[in-house]
């Protein structure tokens, strides 16, 4: 895998060792005070949100 220092580059060139359309991703939720909340993470590199998870790699299927 390429380990370049470009967050998005990083993702666009790792997608090409995973198996396309597939991933895994979960919910995770709690309760506090009488609500409901959800674990999401924050991938800081590129300012999005995201389940916990990720994509299937080629060589783990």
């Amino acid at each position: 895998m390429n380990l370049s220092t470009d967050p998005l580059n990083q993702i666009s060139t790792d997608v090409n060792h995973c198996i396309l359309g597939h991933s895994v991703d979960c919910v995770i939720l709690g309760f506090e005070d009488q609500k409901i909340k959800v674990l999401i993470l924050k991938l800081i590199e590129i300012n999005l949100w995201s389940l916990p998870g990720g994509f299937i790699l080629k060589n783990q299927y």
